[in-house]
C-alpha cells in the first residue's frame, strides 16, 4: 500500500548527525563537499571494510556505542532547533530493527542508557518503532508527519543509530552486497557497498508552530512517497523507484528536481536500477543535465540510518546552493538526461532537492525538500 505525504506544511527545524567523519552536521558537510572519504582510512586486518564512527570505545560490540551515538545526534538536533530540553507533546520515531516486546515494555527505550537526556526522551512519550530496512528514515518522517498533521503531537523527532553488529554485517555478506574495497557509487567498476556506522536525528514541526516560537526552519517537506513493492527480496525495482520519485515531485508541486541525492550504495544491480529510474523520470520531464550524487562513497552505508546523512546533505544543498560530489567515483556511468557528479558544484539556484531511499524487501521512498 503506498503512503503519500504532500502539501505538508511541515518543516525541518533541527538536525543532528554522527558519521565516520565525526560528530556534527557541519563536520560531515565540510568533508562531503571537499570530496573526502572516511572509507579510505578504514583498513581492517580481517573482515569487511567498515567506516567506524567515534564513540566511547573502538570495540564494535561495546553496548554503549549505539546509545552514545544516538544521544549525540539528538543533543545536536535539539540545540539546532532552539530547545534546551525535550519539547512537550513530542512523538519519538525510532528507526531501525524493531525490538522484542520485552525490550520495550516496561523498560521503554532502555537501550539509550542512563544519561539524563535519555531519561528525558523516555519520559516524553512512548516511542514508535519504524523498521523499513534502508528506507526507514523516510518512512519515519512520513509517520511523524502524519502525527503532526493529525494534531497528535507538536514535534516529531526521527531518531536512530547503527553500529557494526555481527548479525547485521553478516546479513549484508550473505547477499553478497559488500565490496572488498571502498564503495564507488555509480562507477562502472563498482563492486558493492561499504558499511558505515553513525546516527542521526531530525526534528519536524508544523510551519505555523515553528514561526510562532521564533524558530528558523531549515527546509520544508514538500512531498514524500513511500511504497513496499517489487518482486525481489534484495534487488531494487526501477519501476517502484520511478513511481515514488514522480509522486513525491507531484505532491510537492514541483515540475522537476533541481538536484537528486541518490540512494546509490555502490551495488551493481541497485545503482543500475536507480540510474534507469532517474534517467526515465528526467527524460519524461525534460530535465537535461539534472545533477545526481551520493554520500555513501564518503561515509559508507548506514543501513536503516542512511536517510540521515542523505537528508542533511539535501538541507545543506538548499541552504548553500552547493551540490556535493560522489566520493570514490572515478569512472561515472552516465545516462543521457543526468549529470552524475564526481566533484562538488555550485548551482545558480536550488529550489528543491529530491532524496531517494531504497531498502531490501521492496521498501522504496522518495522525498522532496524545498526552501522553507
Amino acid at each position: 500500500m503506498p503512503e503519500y505525504l504532500g502539501e505538508t506544511g511541515l518543516v525541518v527545524t533541527g538536525m543532528g548527525l554522527v558519521t565516520a567523519f565525526g560528530c556534527g552536521v557541519e563536520r560531515y558537510w565540510a568533508e562531503l563537499v571537499s570530496g573526502a572519504s572516511a572509507l579510505e582510512e578504514a583498513t581492517p586486518a580481517v573482515g569487511p571494510l567498515i567506516a567506524a564512527a567515534p564513540g566511547p570505545s573502538a570495540q564494535p560490540d561495546d553496548p554503549e556505542r549505539q546509545p552514545w551515538l544516538v544521544r549525540r545526534a539528538l543533543a545536536e538536533a535539539l540545540a539546532d532547533a532552539g530547545h534546551t530540553a525535550m519539547p512537550p507533546r513530542a512523538v519519538v520515531v525510532l528507526v531501525g530493527q524493531t525490538p522484542a516486546l520485552d525490550q520495550v515494555t516496561p523498560r521503554r527505550l532502555s537501550f539509550l542508557g542512563a544519561d539524563p537526556l535519555a531519561s528525558a526522551v523516555r519520559d516524553a512519550a512512548e516511542p514508535i518503532f519504524v523498521s523499513h530496512a534502508c528506507a526507514s528514515v523516510l518512512f519515519g518522517i512520513a509517520l511523524g508527519g502524519r502525527w503532526l498533521r493529525a494534531g497528535l503531537a507538536d514535534t516529531a523527532i526521527v531518531l536512530g543509530g547503527w553500529t557494526a553488529g555481527e548479525y547485521s554485517v553478516a546479513s549484508m555478506e550473505v547477499v553478497k552486497a559488500l565490496s572488498p574495497d571502498v564503495a564507488r557509487p555509480f562507477d562502472r567498476d563498482r563492486r558493492g557497498t561499504t558499511l558505515g556506522e553513525g546516527s542521526g536525528a531530525i526534528l519536524l514541526e508544523r510551519a505555523a508552530d515553528a514561526r510562532r516560537r521564533g524558530a528558523v526552519p531549515r527546509a520544508a517537506v514538500g512531498g514524500l512517497a513511500c511504497r513496499i513493492a517489487g518482486s525481489e527480496a534484495a534487488a531494487s525495482d526501477a519501476g517502484s523507484a520511478t513511481a515514488v520519485m514522480s509522486e513525491a515531485l507531484h505532491l510537492a508541486g514541483s515540475p522537476r528536481a533541481d538536484h537528486i541525492h541518490a540512494h546509490a550504495a555502490g551495488t551493481f544491480q541497485g545503482d543500475d536500477a536507480e540510474l534507469s529510474a532517474m534517467d526515465q523520470l528526467a527524460r519524461d520531464g525534460a530535465w537535461p543535465g539534472t545533477t545526481v550524487s551520493s554520500h555513501k562513497g564518503a561515509v559508507g552505508h548506514l543501513m536503516h540510518c542512511s536517510g540521515f546523512p542523505a537528508t542533511a546533505a539535501a538541507v545543506r544543498t538548499l541552504e548553500t546552493g552547493t551540490v556535493p560530489g560522489t566520493a570514490g567515483l572515478r569512472h561515472p556511468v552516465q545516462r543521457g538526461a543526468l549529470t552524475v557528479l564526481t566533484a562538488s558544484e555550485q548551482l545558480a539556484a536550488v529550489s528543491n532537492v529530491l532524496v531517494n531511499s531504497f531498502g531490501f524487501g521492496g521498501n522504496t521512498a522518495a522525498m522532496v525538500l524545498t526552501q522553507p
